[in-house]
């Protein structure tokens, strides 16, 4: 049975996305709308200035997280499951696949969040000599706990080890998704997907932090750069010191 955000996003509600350039989860959300072409009033938040932490975003239940959907009064965090809802409330263009595919895709958006989004946003942070000024410490405070500790742990600076393990852990999963590159064009099969989608703005960043991708994702790379839905955006896709997400 449906819920009630997709019956919100059925009934063409309005839809607004509070969004971060420099956020790879935002990118994948504003990709995945363009890609379905549905319409959406977009709602920049300044992570540099540490937007995310004012009390009036806080309000919006996110925990200091972009990207946040809404429709209708009802607010969806985490940019996978956002983009699973608008697949379900929109399916002319199905991003979701049929099963086994879309079990796959499911599991490559987990295999995002979970190897891919908190390590890069450690490396962003050592690499790009990531500080909390002093005017964000009392937006850090207001955050729930874990935010709030791995807030503190960035302002106090990650430890040698802390970074890499978590450059490790991102030239593990760069070879995954290689390795499933070597077999079909797409992450997830012969179509694109909320897999490719999910992963791709990450991914993206990696050059940019010194992080070796092979030919097949350097391939893949350069298809998805090219899709009309990519590219408006190609230039916000810049790394950012903040901790994703956002």
């Amino acid at each position: 049975m449906a819920g009630p955000v997709h019956d919100a996003l059925r009934r063409g509600r309005r839809v607004i996305l509070h969004y971060a350039a420099g956020s790879p989860h935002s990118a994948a959300v504003r990709i995945a709308l363009a890609e379905k072409g549905v319409a959406a009033e977009e709602r920049r938040v300044d992570l540099a200035r540490f937007a995310q932490h004012e009390p009036q975003f806080l309000a919006l239940g996110t925990s200091g997280q972009v990207p946040v959907l809404e429709h209708d009064g009802q607010i969806t965090v985490g940019s996978f499951a956002q983009m699973l809802a608008l697949d379900e409330a929109h399916p002319a263009i199905a991003l979701g696949g049929d099963e086994p595919v879309r079990a796959q895709v499911r599991e490559w958006g987990a295999f995002v969040d979970r190897e891919i989004a908190p390590h890069l946003a450690i490396v962003r942070w050592q690499a790009l000599s990531g500080r909390v000024p002093a005017s964000a410490l009392a937006g850090i405070e207001r955050l729930p706990p874990a935010r709030r500790d791995l807030w503190r742990e960035a302002a106090a600076g990650f430890s040698v080890e802390r970074v890499a393990r978590a450059a490790q852990a991102l030239l593990a999963a760069g070879k995954r998704i290689g390795a499933a590159l070597e077999e079909t064009e797409w992450l997830a099969g012969a179509e694109l997907t909320l897999a490719d989608i999910a992963a791709y703005p990450h991914i993206a960043q990696f050059p940019a932090l010194g992080l070796p991708v092979d030919h097949a994702v350097t391939g893949w790379l350069e298809r998805m750069a090219e899709r009309p839905s990519v590219r408006p955006l190609r230039e916000q896709l810049f790394p950012l010191a903040t901790m994703g997400p956002a």
